[in-house]
């Protein structure tokens, strides 16, 4: 299985299991009402446990999966198989506790004890309400499955996106997408990095926006810009992209908004 393949499974599996968390948390949550009318304060424990999440994610640069979090680093380029490469971290639940599988990990999760070992708790005490409030039979059955047919289109479609970007922006593109696909895993405050994004994106354009470049001039006219590809392709691949991403969009419209 290529690693694109992975990792869309990996995300997969945890839409999944966000699916069966809500489905459990309207079953724990209807049946506490029903016990404890006008007592609202099973929301809380929900809550916590969102805000512990959040915070053991440190602004995503830990995933949340299906099992626990993963990290990804060391991103490079298989010239061979065509294919961007990545070491994996993970820290997974085990036995009622989060539990490291590299130096990477355990490094992370010995500074971040705290949050883990509360955020177990949390998700103790979920469980035991729902063994307290099991889920009643479904007229219609949710298969809690990964989809085949989805998991197939997805992995086609970033595959074939990841394609479109090497062909469009070439060496460059690939030097850049590398490089900030690294750059995100390292402890650099945001508007530090907000600043090299751009200044970065500045002079790729520079480089490639000449007349005979036809693939970059092909992707203008189609009015695919290269900050924005790119920041899809973080967002694929970086835990942190998604985050990265809403920011540099947020920064972008905040300097339109000066100019007008």
């Amino acid at each position: 299985m290529k690693l694109i393949e992975e990792l869309i499974m990996e995300k997969e599996e945890a839409n999944v299991e966000r699916l069966k968390e809500r489905y459990i948390y309207t079953n724990i949550v209807n049946g506490y009402t029903k016990e404890f009318p006008g007592d609202a304060s099973i929301q809380d424990v929900f809550k916590q446990r969102e805000e512990l999440r959040r915070i053991a994610s440190s602004n995503s640069k830990w995933e949340l999966i299906s099992d626990g979090f993963v990290t990804r680093s060391n991103f490079g380029f298989n010239e061979e198989t065509k294919e961007i490469t990545y070491d994996r971290h993970y820290i997974v639940k085990m036995g009622g506790k989060y539990v490291p599988d590299s130096q990477v990990s355990f490094e992370y999760l010995e500074k971040h004890i705290g949050d883990f070992t509360a955020l177990s708790k949390v998700e103790e005490i979920i469980d035991r309400y729902q063994v307290r409030y099991p889920e009643p039979p479904r007229r219609h059955r949710v298969n809690f499955q990964v989809d085949n047919k989805t998991l197939e289109d997805k992995t086609s479609v970033a595959e074939g996106y990841t394609n479109m970007y090497l062909r469009n922006y070439g060496e460059i593109g690939k030097k850049l997408l590398i490089k900030w696909l690294n750059r995100l895993n390292q402890d650099i405050d945001l508007e530090t990095l907000l600043i090299e994004f751009k200044s970065d994106i500045s002079s790729a354009k520079l480089y490639l926006d000449t007349p005979d470049n036809k693939a970059y001039q092909a992707a203008k006219a189609s009015h695919m810009d290269l900050d924005f590809v790119l920041l899809r392709l973080l967002e694929t691949y970086s835990t942190k992209g998604t985050y990265f991403s809403s920011k540099y969009k947020q920064s972008i419209e905040e300097q339109y908004k000066r100019t007008v």
